[in-house]
């Protein structure tokens, strides 16, 4: 009787395992569907060129999701893409950090953290990711490495109004907020894993470095002026186009 009252208990545990799992299943079923709904919505707001919507709606999609690491870095690679329509540069190299934490062999996610750093004028780390991408095979990378290679060896400067995500008419007091922000977000001591460690290291020193040029009144008018002169030289062309979908 004892061993027969063991057995049943036993089957009844194993039955409420496959249960929990079985709703588990669906839990994470429903929610995936529900994360897709929300991507596939700021894909329609990219395509319109509502940016912040964009990012809203991507932002939503990974907070539904459910540990999918390859959704989570599409997800994150279309956010990098508004948050660079928005002008938000730095957010958008913190996103493909996390896309190429996530899933190592999406090579959209370099392509993409190297339009974002070409869109600061940071063409070295720009030179590095096409370049690893370029040994990889792809193709477009290899196409234009070479002219990102030139102008990171032309001493091309950083544009520090992107990196800081303010316009060159900036008061000094709207300079000093956004380096704040930047800052408080993106300083090495507050990042937790390994992903937002590397983006801090990577983007901490830009943001001091253009919080210490466009603080100073003098540096600034200095900075501006030799911006002007180059003005006029060819541009860049960056193909941060469209979400990955």
């Amino acid at each position: 009787m004892e061993a027969a009252n063991e057995r049943l208990q036993q089957e009844n545990e194993e039955l409420k395992a496959r249960q929990a799992a079985a709703e588990e299943r669906s839990r994470k079923a429903e929610a995936r569907q529900q994360a897709d709904v929300y991507k596939q919505a700021g894909n329609k707001a990219f395509q319109q060129q509502r940016y912040d919507a964009a990012v809203e709606a991507y932002s939503r999609a990974l907070e539904t999701t459910t540990g999918d690491a390859a959704f989570e870095a599409v997800v994150l690679c279309n956010r990098a893409a508004a948050q660079l329509g928005a002008g938000r540069c730095v957010d958008a190299v913190a996103d493909c950090f996390q896309a190429v934490d996530l899933d190592p062999s999406y090579a959209k996610a370099r392509q993409r953290r190297a339009d974002a750093y070409v869109a600061m004028g940071d063409f070295s780390s720009a030179a590095q990711d096409l370049s690893m991408l370029a040994e990889g095979g792809v193709m477009e990378a290899r196409d234009r490495l070479p002219e990102v290679q030139a102008r990171a060896q032309s001493g091309s400067q950083v544009n520090h109004y992107m990196v800081l995500g303010v316009r060159q008419e900036a008061h000094p007091m709207d300079v000093r907020q956004a380096y704040r922000q930047l800052a408080l977000r993106f300083h090495p001591d507050k990042a937790i894993s390994p992903a937002q460690k590397a983006a801090a290291d990577a983007l901490f020193k830009l943001i001091a470095q253009a919080y210490s040029v466009l603080s100073d009144a003098d540096r600034r008018t200095a900075y501006d002026a030799s911006m002007l002169r180059l003005k006029y030289r060819s541009r860049f062309g960056s193909s941060f186009g469209r979400p990955a979908f």
